[in-house]
């Protein structure tokens, strides 16, 4: 008897509600740890919870989501992209001392800092995919550049950011919906329709095997390019948002991102072998990160410890990766 499309769908489904299937999906293990954190944050912060506190905790996780999305698709595809803290610390020092103080003008610039992002993440690829380089060298001589311009710019921490720009990017709407919400709904949704085209598609494909995709008419060069193109692009608005959460300039704002951008991607799942992944993973675990310090607060623990928690927390990241890599290969024997 053959199935029609709608029960296999259906039978699929309920599969993948089954434990063990739960048990194997990283999204849901990070959203599960970021819901704890959340849980115990709330639970010890003075005063409670308000809408507030919600848009200082996404104004700080907003950056760190760009960076690990675009992170996201280079590993997926196979590549790896040390760039993100060149093109962060850049863009956030020309926007702390080039932006201008209208706002039309000042979100027109904003616009050509994220075509420059990707420019640069499209210089990346195809040095990349036509030149045949290592991406872990490439995108490390990218950082070095970009770093360097970022202190022949603004050799110390300084500037300021405009409020016609940081004000509307950080503010809440109508009281209660912080915009930065708004903002990382719209990187789930943007997620969600680029896994479902073809080029969603072929990132996937190229990742699990380059020469199988090749064989298979994709186009695996222009697709590795893009996909360094549209992470570049990513990096930059990091950079614009970081600028907004922090209202001044840092050369060396984006070397922190060098570390937690791919330990947000490390938690939400992805795998660092390239075919496997999702950006909302990434995103709850830049939501993750953000809230570790918050949790540390309310409990009394010194901040210097931050790193120290975000260190065992990706740990134990890798250490259940691990367990529900072998739990999903007994699933499928």
């Amino acid at each position: 008897m053959i199935e029609t499309g709608a029960v296999a769908r259906k039978r699929t489904f309920w599969q993948e509600l089954r434990p063990q299937a739960l048990a194997t999906n990283s999204v849901l293990l990070a959203a599960v740890v970021f819901l704890i954190l959340f849980m115990i944050w709330t639970y010890y912060l003075p005063g409670g919870l308000n809408a507030f506190q919600i848009k200082d905790l996404l104004n700080l996780a907003q950056a760190l989501a760009f960076a690990s999305f675009g992170a996201t698709l280079v590993l997926i595809v196979g590549g790896f992209d040390l760039s993100v803290a060149g093109l962060i610390s850049l863009v956030n020092v020309l926007v702390a001392t080039q932006m201008p103080s209208s706002a039309g003008l000042a979100f027109s610039f904003a616009v050509l800092l994220v075509a420059l992002g990707l420019v640069v993440g499209l210089i990346n690829g195809c040095l990349v995919s036509f030149l045949r380089l290592e991406s872990i060298a490439t995108t490390l001589a990218t950082f070095i550049i970009l770093s360097g311009l970022a202190l022949v710019l603004l050799a110390a921490p300084g500037g300021t950011v405009p409020p016609s720009f940081y004000e509307p990017v950080t503010g809440i709407i109508g009281g209660t919906i912080p915009v930065a919400l708004v903002v990382l709904v719209l990187l789930v949704i943007i997620w969600l329709v680029i896994k479902r085209t073809r080029f969603g598609v072929n990132l996937f494909a190229i990742g699990a095997d380059e020469d199988a995709a090749t064989m298979n008419g994709v186009r695996t060069r222009a697709v590795k390019v893009w996909a360094f193109g549209v992470a570049g692009a990513m990096y930059a608005l990091a950079g614009l948002s970081l600028s907004a959460a922090t209202s001044t300039g840092n050369p060396n704002a984006g070397t922190p991102f060098l570390l937690t951008t791919f330990a947000a991607v490390a938690l939400g799942g992805t795998s660092f072998a390239g075919g496997k992944g999702s950006a909302i993973g990434s995103i709850i675990g830049a939501l993750v990160l953000a809230i570790i310090p918050k949790v540390l607060f309310v409990l009394g623990i010194a901040s210097f410890s931050t790193g120290l928690f975000q260190g065992l927390v990706m740990i134990a990241a890798v250490l259940l990766g691990v367990a529900t890599a072998k739990l999903g290969r007994k699933e499928e024997s």
